[in-house]
């Protein structure tokens, strides 16, 4: 009986559903991200949310803070500066994964065709106080959008048709935008992806070591 119930248990486990919401907003000089993550009718998850991001010169000045789901409790609250070397640190990061992007890409694939799309916005309001030029730049938004959703959809599953919009201000000097995205994946299905995923990397770096011509 208890192995039954062990059983069923751990494959309720791995069918049941996360899902991640991503929020980015910029209004003016006021910069926002934000990245939930619950389960369970959000009875477990956390968000973390940076904002106040200030820039002086090449450093950076943002407030990190993570908390509950609910928001009832603050887990972690910090006051970070990026500076320089952290970009050219990230910047090297990003090299040397660009440079193993063959060997994770059908990992990635494998990973990413288990995300299914709930709801996908992005509104954009640009304004430059000069009507060509104002429109000039909306059009370029449009392409920019459409180029950016032609490409997630060749990884990820749409399930809600998204809602993309650029509003021109001929009026106003202004530049804002919002976008919120929703993704969902099975626990069990996520844990296989990374796994392979881990994998792959692990391969990669032996395969990469086995043809160094030995000196010896």
């Amino acid at each position: 009986m208890w192995i039954g119930l062990s059983i069923v248990s751990f494959v309720l486990f791995l069918l049941t559903p996360v899902r991640v919401a991503i929020t980015v907003q910029r209004e003016g000089e006021d910069d926002r991200l934000c990245i939930e993550v619950w389960t369970w009718f959000r009875w477990m998850g956390f968000r973390r949310e940076i904002t106040r991001v200030d820039w002086e010169g090449w450093r950076a000045r943002y407030t990190r803070r993570t908390a509950t789901i609910a928001g009832d409790r603050t887990l972690d609250a910090q006051k970070l500066w990026l500076t320089q070397e952290d970009i050219r640190r990230r910047w090297r990061q990003t090299r040397r994964f660009l440079r193993q992007f063959r060997d994770v890409r059908r990992a990635l694939r494998a990973f990413t065709r288990h995300l299914t799309c709930e709801r996908f916005s992005w509104e954009s309001r640009i304004g430059t106080g000069d009507a060509a030029l104002t429109g000039m730049l909306t059009g370029l938004a449009w392409m920019a959008k459409g180029a950016v959703l032609a490409t997630a959809t060749r990884y990820v599953r749409l399930k809600a048709v998204p809602h993309v919009r650029v509003i021109p201000a001929f009026d106003e000097t202004t530049l804002s935008s919002s976008l919120t995205c929703m993704l969902r994946i099975r626990i069990g299905q996520a844990i296989l992806a990374m796994a392979k995923l881990v994998w792959t990397l692990y391969k990669g770096r032996e395969d990469r070591w086995r043809s160094i011509p030995s000196r010896v």
